[in-house]
């Protein structure tokens, strides 16, 4: 199966919790995070291991080949 690639706008409360509900779904990656906060996208992405963080919600998609 096709591995799915997907990135999250927004790293407020829930945020947390979809990540570790989407970690236990085989196949399914969290590769970029958004918040127009950097800070916090920076703090979840290294709690989750997600390497790809923007302040942009425009360059998500493009960079992260979304």
């Amino acid at each position: 199966m096709k591995e799915l690639r997907f990135g999250i706008f927004g790293t407020g409360f829930w945020a947390r919790y979809q990540l570790a509900a989407w970690r236990e779904l085989a196949g399914a990656r969290c590769v970029a995070l958004y918040n127009r906060t950097r800070v916090k996208a920076e703090k979840l992405a290294q709690e989750f291991g997600v390497l790809a963080i923007y302040d942009d919600p425009e360059e998500l998609p493009a960079a992260a080949g979304l």
